[in-house]
């Protein structure tokens, strides 16, 4: 008998993003798994991928310290959220609609490498695109056609999640036609199954497509667990086990009971998530003796590692990547010019071989025609202007050089997306703390409406050449609810 397993199925609290669902932290995780001997872990939040920079931080810390079996590892995942329509249009019209067939079925996908993650970060930003609001309910809807294009070269592996999956769900449905004895019903539900099954394989493949069993003490998962089995023979799909952990361990049901239950809304606990824990072998074996044979249990232990035998451990550190903007057709006036012999960063933009740092610097010359008539200026304060916007551009420059990239590109982005917010968005920008407000270049952007010269603030707060990295411009966004106060970044 092998001693340990890979477990593929796990939530943090990164999954409480659109619902409360889970009580554990991403080192729990892996302390745990390891404490129990377990081969690895595998981070699979619902829809999101915001655990991911803690996990791997957490990993290689406690990998450092030697607290960390030699051969344990750990992958990131994504439980998406999968539906049968085409369009967007199309699964808003369904919902509306009240269409029985429009669910949002669970399915599990796993990245094997650096190149399946950016596959899984793509994949999520497109489904976060298309999310839509019902209720008290985020929905992130996943198209079949996007997972078909994206998912590409078997950097990823798929398994058909927990009983809120498609292949699950059909099954129940299925068992249910039977016990009416609706031969048409049960034919509709298993050709429904073998498209799914079928496009699955087209997509993935045969040995990184998995059929997902779990242990539980409800009827409807022994059922399913059965029916997988059964199906695994008939299309040559291995299955595996997983345990869908939403807390760390069984002691920690209770508490997970407690904070479930402290939200608004009727929430069902406690047969539900009664099983949702990391499992050790011994108690997947205990479990799931009442429905399967100990050598189909050890089956589904042993195929664990076969994924686990694909993964790649790999980092997500990475040098800092300044986000490219749009830039417009612009003509640089020049309006600084006389200055620009006594100011030499405001020079350097304007003949900048990046043309995105001349862009940022017309920008620049159109907010200062903006706020600072010339026929209101002083001659000192003209300077006093032009040598803090000089000062700024230094700083920008310098941390340009050293980054490798354009910061000035970030400030241009930034301006686009609250200008989208002012102008085109159901949104008000409003107050909100940072220390962007001390870059003169930030209020003649309109990012911000201070002018930290009237208030004395200094720029350095902000930025500076010694601490070369992305700032921080930060404001509120309200989109129409009055508790729906976001940051954007």
């Amino acid at each position: 008998m092998c001693l340990s397993y890979f477990s593929i199925h796990n939530h943090s609290h990164y999954s409480n993003l659109r619902l409360i669902d889970s009580i554990t932290f991403p080192e729990q995780l892996i302390e745990y798994a390891n404490e129990i001997g377990l081969k690895g872990i595998s981070l699979s939040d619902h829809e999101t991928l915001s655990g991911a920079v803690k996990f791997v931080k957490a990993y290689k810390k406690m990998k450092e310290e030697g607290r960390l079996n030699e051969d344990f590892i750990i992958s990131f995942g994504n439980e998406i959220y999968l539906v049968r329509e085409n369009s967007l249009e199309e699964l808003k019209e369904n919902y509306a609609n009240r269409n029985p067939d429009t669910q949002f079925y669970h399915f599990l996908l796993t990245a094997l490498d650096p190149v399946g993650f950016e596959q899984l970060k793509e994949l999520s930003s497109i489904a976060w695109k298309n999310s839509f609001r019902t209720g008290i309910m985020t929905r992130v809807p996943t198209f079949k056609e996007d997972m078909k294009r994206i998912i590409k070269g078997g950097h990823v592996v798929a398994t058909t999640a927990c009983l809120g999956g498609f292949v699950p769900q059909m099954i129940l449905r299925w068992q249910e036609a039977e016990k009416s004895n609706n031969d048409e019903l049960v034919t509709h539900y298993k050709r429904e199954i073998h498209e799914f099954v079928t496009y699955c394989i087209d997509v993935f493949g045969k040995d990184k497509f998995f059929f997902e069993i779990q242990p539980s003490e409800d009827e409807e998962q022994h059922i399913v667990n059965r029916k997988l089995i059964e199906l695994s023979s008939v299309y040559g799909i291995d299955y595996i086990v997983a345990t869908d952990s939403h807390f760390v361990k069984k002691e920690d049901r209770y508490a997970h009971k407690v904070y479930l239950q402290s939200s608004e809304g009727e929430r069902e606990v406690d047969e539900f998530y009664s099983s949702c824990y990391i499992f050790s072998e011994e108690e997947i074996f205990e479990s799931m003796r009442s429905h399967l044979t100990d050598e189909e249990i050890q089956k589904s232990l042993d195929n664990t590692l076969k994924i686990y035998d694909m993964i790649e451990v790999y980092d997500l550190q990475q040098d800092t990547i300044i986000p490219h903007a749009t830039i417009e057709e612009f003509e640089l006036r020049h309006i600084f010019k006389p200055a620009y012999d006594r100011f030499e960063y405001m020079k350097k933009f304007a003949y900048s071989e990046h043309e995105i740092d001349r862009y940022f610097l017309y920008l620049i010359e159109e907010g200062f025609r903006e706020h600072f008539p010339a026929k209101t200026l002083s001659k000192e304060y003209f300077y006093k202007i032009m040598d803090r916007i000089n000062t700024e551009l230094r700083e920008l420059w310098l941390i340009s050089e050293r980054l490798g990239d354009r910061l000035s590109s970030y400030y241009v982005l930034t301006k686009e997306v609250v200008d989208i917010m002012w102008d085109e968005g159901d949104s008000i920008v409003g107050v909100a703390r940072g220390s962007a407000a001390g870059y003169l270049v930030v209020y003649l952007l309109n990012i911000s409406q201070i002018n930290p010269l009237d208030y004395d603030l200094p720029h350095f707060r902000h930025l500076t050449a010694e601490r070369p990295e992305l700032p921080d411009c930060r404001t509120v966004v309200h989109s129409g609810n009055i508790m729906d106060y976001k940051l954007v970044n």
